[in-house]
């Protein structure tokens, strides 16, 4: 692992979309993602895809949500990710 640290600004939503589904289709070791909000919507179901994706080719993924911002959603959407080999927890559960 390098000890150099990178910075990119991305100046739209659609761009730091974009850059955090490639930083997910590049990991190699591992994939930690920490959300407030995650909703069962396109968005959503394109996150879920790749982090299920990268857990079948061996990365170890681990998905955090908050429960209140992410509220209706539940355990069932991840069914994939959780067959796949990636981890899911809820943190601020009601």
């Amino acid at each position: 692992m390098s000890d150099t640290h990178s910075h990119i600004w991305h100046g739209t939503g659609q761009s730091l979309l974009q850059g955090m589904l490639q930083a997910i289709a590049e990991a190699r070791t591992s994939v930690c993602l920490e959300t407030f909000t995650f909703s069962a919507s396109a968005i959503g179901d394109r996150f879920r895809a790749a982090l299920a994706a990268a857990a079948q080719r061996g990365v170890r993924v681990r998905l955090i949500i908050d429960a209140f911002g992410s509220f209706g959603l539940s355990d069932h959407y991840f069914v994939g990710l959780l067959a796949a080999g990636g981890e899911m927890r809820w943190f601020n559960v009601l």
